[in-house]
């Protein structure tokens, strides 16, 4: 066992804990996420020793228990999503990368506008265009978050990023396009 990395330490695994931080987690994003239980397929699930009570995705401006964790890293496939839960004792789970659904919609001024450019820019409707999904993830070193925005319009997905209050741009070609 090598001290100097507890992630990587040999443990024996409570295999009852594991099964109840599983189905914390399916609860988790199926709440999260306002979709059926049916819809989630578990791809992977890890064993972690995390550093803190943050089980890795640390909140700002919140302190953490400092003690090494015991949880699990799961990989779960809900639709055309992959999404990345980290769970602890309790049992605990946190979406990573995801926001709640409520956050971010088609009404929120940011997600809008990128839709709106998507859709001037196809020579589309407003409601031809889709949001597929939208997440932030929080730079530390700058304490900057960046909004990142999927959206579909023609059979065709479209990445948008930026800061969260914006303005996005859209990032490379979309999924699918060939260079003619």
């Amino acid at each position: 066992m090598n001290v100097s990395d507890p992630e990587s330490a040999s443990q024996s695994v409570d295999l009852t804990e594991v099964g109840q931080q599983v189905l914390a987690a399916l609860v988790h994003v199926t709440e999260e996420l306002d979709i059926e239980l049916a819809s989630v397929t578990i791809v992977k699930v890890e064993h972690k020793l995390w550093p803190d009570s943050s089980l890795g995705i640390p909140e700002p401006g919140v302190s953490y228990v400092q003690a090494l964790t015991p949880g699990c890293i799961m990989q779960m496939q809900a639709g055309d999503r992959t999404l990345t839960v980290h769970t602890g004792p309790g049992p605990t789970a946190k979406l990573q990368g995801i926001p709640a659904a409520a956050e971010f919609n088609e009404d929120l001024p940011v997600v809008a506008s990128a839709m709106l450019n998507l859709a001037t820019m196809m020579g589309l409707r407003f409601s031809d265009v889709k949001l597929v999904g939208a997440q932030t993830e929080h730079n530390p070193a700058t304490d900057r978050s960046r909004l990142t925005v999927t959206l579909e319009a023609a059979s065709r997905r479209y990445v948008w990023t930026g800061p969260e209050t914006g303005p996005l741009e859209l990032l490379g070609k979309p999924a699918g396009q060939r260079d003619d």
